[in-house]
């Protein structure tokens, strides 16, 4: 017999690239369970005396930070012709204030202004991420051919979602152990900040080679923005786009809150909330990138309306609140379509804009999503204290705004269209 034809890969270095971005998410993987959408947040806040507003900070402080400093974050990268060693540089930068935190807990075992230093611990946190995250997701988008991404970014969040399993099981045996105490909260965020610093590193196995058009990489500058901003308004799909796409921040807010909502009103262990809860919502997001990335079941338009149906069934399934099998079904619907969405995210944007560097349209587009991005989580934050004394009603209130808001993405998505007949 002979030999089998190789299926030759549009991307020179799909392999090579793969191997270094599913590297890096491996270990930031393990990470996420701790910092960002966590529950285990949301009760050691809690256990520190911190209101629900205070709590609804946290995304807040991500939701301004990514789209302010994300602008500068575009003008300081184009001046590179190589942006693999800025991205690298601002993921290490993001992992800083995480282990400071870590080892101030340690080794000063602090009895009072511990969430004054978090908060600001956390703010830096946010901006370095703000930073980093638009830089990032260009730089994905320039490392393979359009064909080729889904496939690689399905790859890397797999691996992802099983790392986030791994973070959650440290953190469900630390809370296990410690419980909520500054010595286990200190081993938890210490844990968490290496990781991130580690895992930065493996940026250096990528190359940047890829160059469909074999053009120079234009600078960003105020120009560029502008007209990327006018991009933006002119073209119905971006307007469609965006119109579907602010939606998503009714999961975040949903995986803000309902960590507490579980252990408060629905008798959930808290050590269940903050480990096991986090790893079925990573596991919905590992069949969701299996189905949707590697398998590459559908076009880009009915993963975002499959994304927005998921959503919008798991956070009506927390309105009840009162059965653990309800909650954990809830878990792993908004882990799914938040990780389908992640997926989804880089290339629809790429395929709408039809340009090599899109780092200033992700900039605008979360500008203009900010709104949502930070005010849906203060406002929802603001609403729970003001109305605690209507105990789980308040949250099956906020949970029945955040299914209408969703519902209305739902709308819009199923309006999406892309250019090349959808491809996917």
């Amino acid at each position: 017999m002979g030999k089998k034809k190789r299926i030759p890969i549009e991307s020179p270095h799909f392999v090579r690239n793969t191997a270094g971005i599913t590297s890096v998410e491996f270990f930031w993987g393990m990470a996420m369970p701790i910092l960002i959408e966590s529950t285990f947040l949301q009760l050691f806040l809690r256990s520190l005396g911190a209101s629900f507003f205070l709590i609804g900070l946290l995304p807040v402080f991500l939701g301004i930070s990514i789209p302010v400093f994300s602008l500068a974050s575009a003008y300081v990268s184009s001046r590179l012709k190589s942006k693999r060693m800025s991205v690298l540089l601002y993921h290490m930068a993001a992992s800083i204030p995480v282990a400071v935190f870590g080892f101030f807990l340690l080794l000063f075992q602090p009895e009072e202004g511990v969430l004054q230093v978090f908060l600001g611990i956390y703010l830096l946190f946010s901006v370095c991420i703000g930073f980093t995250l638009p830089a990032w997701q260009s730089f994905l988008m320039s490392l393979f051919s359009h064909r080729d991404s889904l496939r690689a970014l399905s790859v890397m969040y797999i691996v992802q979602s099983f790392s986030k399993l791994i973070g959650s099981f440290v953190i469900y045996r630390i809370v296990a152990r410690f419980a909520l105490s500054i010595q286990g909260a200190g081993l938890v965020f210490t844990f968490g900040g290496l990781i991130l610093f580690f895992g930065a590193l493996f940026f250096a196995l990528t190359r940047e080679e890829y160059d469909p058009a074999g053009e120079a990489m234009p600078f960003v500058g105020i120009r560029s923005f502008m007209k990327s901003l006018r991009e933006i308004f002119s073209t119905r799909d971006f307007r469609i786009f965006i119109g579907s796409d602010f939606s998503y921040f009714a999961v975040v807010t949903a995986l803000s809150f309902y960590g507490n909502y579980a252990k408060d009103y629905g008798g959930i262990p808290e050590e269940l909330v903050a480990g096991v809860f986090v790893a079925l919502a990573y596991g919905g997001g590992i069949v969701a990138q299996v189905i949707f990335g590697w398998l590459n079941l559908g076009s880009l338009r009915s993963k975002f309306v499959v994304s927005k149906i998921l959503a919008l069934a798991g956070v009506l399934l927390l309105i009840p609140g009162r059965s653990m099998v309800l909650f954990l079904l809830s878990a792993g619907l908004l882990g799914s379509s938040r990780s389908l969405r992640m997926l989804i995210y880089p290339p629809a944007v790429k395929a709408i804009a039809e340009t090599r560097d899109t780092t200033p349209h992700f900039a605008l587009i979360a500008l203009m999503e900010m709104p949502f991005s930070a005010g849906l989580p203060l406002v929802s934050g603001l609403f729970l204290d003001r109305f605690i004394r209507l105990g789980a009603n308040s949250y099956r209130i906020l949970f029945s705004v955040l299914a209408i808001l969703l519902l209305t993405g739902l709308l819009f998505a199923m309006k999406l269209r892309f250019g090349g007949g959808e491809e996917s």
